[in-house]
């Protein structure tokens, strides 16, 4: 018993003194961060019921119907947290979702309203809040968000670093451009710059990548835009990382055609814990893993139930080519993930490059926030083998591409896409060779 109370303060401060931090990092990423927990966030600022100034915390958001709600936990204590005064006092409030700006009014639900949700919506979708319930020996107040107005606009009044393709998804379709014959481009969006690829090939469509968590509906109306009526007949992943996995389970389910991935990544795409624990990258490490083990195993397995692609997924040996796609090759280009695959077509040199290389420079959190423009190698910090992912891109660029479309980064074509990729390989190499890039310095290039 003492070791819970323990554990409740030591959360409750930790929560406490991290709001500034997951308010800055929530507006940088227009929420996405969350999403590598397949969780959503909201930025709430209200007005102190005691100082009469604004106050914000960040809260995770539950969708109800057209309405979000909010729980206030306090970690599972007697008492709830500050905000939930707050908002008794002056139900008024701004809220930050997915990069909009709204006016909301917080209505708290009423004991039976507050039970349904609380079963229906919030222990599904984050099991882990039961420990708050188990605590505090109730089910934590829960106010529903009602929008006052429409949206006004990005979350931060438009300054730097403004999630512009989150603003671009919320007034209307994901962007899509043929980049080649029977390849069309979905994207780029949001802050990573997220692309995924249409592909024709033998008698049908293949999806290359997915997205991130909770883009299946956009990227499914791109899909439609350009198909119309006619589906995919199947999903290949580069990697299964939460940014190219997405929902594509859903959308294997929709489309009922299966999600491939290589043999090497099966076990994560079945979301095997002692896999995951062999194979970490630095994000692993200090969070993913943690975070999981503290939670605790059941917990640990009713999350991975529910995310799992085990009921969709199929497993492809890149020796014996690209499944659903009988003009390319399926490339091994370990490193960002030990089963990291690309995809090239020979007679026009196209290169699908997932992770392996990139136009847009995320290679460092640095460039992740300004958002820079360029070939990059794949983000240290989500790298299994640095060394690796060295290798894949040099053995990448001896492929000449002549088009290079990645996971993140406006698709590169035209004559000079085959000099621009080899001077990036010349400059990894010099690099690799002189010994510098390496994890200690956390930069590539």
């Amino acid at each position: 018993m003492q070791s819970e109370k323990l554990k409740t303060a030591i959360e409750h401060e930790v929560d406490t003194r991290s709001v500034g931090f997951g308010v800055w990092l929530h507006r940088r990423t227009g929420g996405r961060i969350a999403r590598l927990w397949r969780r959503r966030t909201i930025v709430l600022t209200m007005i102190g019921r005691r100082t009469g100034r604004p106050r914000t915390v960040l809260v995770q958001a539950f969708q109800d119907g057209p309405d979000v709600c909010v729980v206030a936990a306090n970690s599972g204590l007697s008492k709830p947290p500050g905000w939930y005064f707050n908002l008794r006092a002056d139900p008024h409030v701004v809220g930050e979702l997915d990069g909009r700006r709204l006016q909301l009014r917080a209505e708290q639900l009423s004991d039976a309203e507050a039970e349904r949700l609380w079963s229906e919506r919030v222990l599904t979708i984050a099991p882990d809040y039961g420990k708050y319930e188990q605590r505090s020996g109730r089910i934590p107040p829960i106010f529903r968000l009602v929008p006052q107005q429409s949206p006004s606009g990005p979350a931060d009044g438009g300054k730097r670093g403004t999630n512009r393709g989150t603003r671009r998804r919320a007034r209307g379709p994901l962007p899509t451009s043929q980049i080649a014959d029977g390849v069309w481009a979905i994207g780029p969006w949001g802050c990573t710059r997220t692309v995924v690829y249409l592909v024709h090939s033998g008698t049908g469509w293949t999806l290359v990548d997915a997205g991130w968590p909770g883009d299946g509906p956009s990227v499914e109306a791109a899909v439609a835009t350009i198909l119309g009526m006619q589906k995919p007949h199947s999903i290949v992943l580069t990697h299964v990382h939460p940014d190219h996995e997405g929902d594509s389970r859903t959308l294997a389910e929709r489309w009922r055609c299966p999600v491939w991935v290589s043999r090497a990544e099966l076990p994560i795409a079945l979301r095997d814990f002692e896999q995951m624990r062999a194979t970490p990258m630095p994000l692993d490490r200090w969070l993913v893993l943690p975070a999981m083990q503290l939670i605790g195993r059941k917990r640990r397995r009713e999350i991975f139930a529910a995310a799992t692609l085990a009921p969709v997924v199929r497993a492809f040996d890149p020796a014996t080519g690209a499944p659903g796609l009988p003009e390319w090759v399926a490339v091994s280009t370990p490193g960002h993930t030990v089963g990291h695959v690309s995809f090239f077509r020979p007679r026009d040199r196209v290169l699908l490059s997932g992770d392996a290389m990139v136009t847009a420079r995320i290679d460092t959190l640095r460039h992740l926030i300004n958002r820079r423009p360029g070939l990059s190698a794949p983000p240290w910090y989500t790298t299994v083998d640095a060394d690796a992912a060295r290798r894949s891109i040099l053995q990448l660029a001896h492929l000449a591409p002549q088009v290079l479309g990645s996971g993140h980064g406006s698709p590169m074509t035209g004559s000079s896409t085959t000099q621009a990729v080899s001077d990036f390989a010349e400059r990894t190499r010099r690099r690799q060779t002189r010994g510098t890039g390496t994890w200690r310095s956390r930069r590539w290039t």
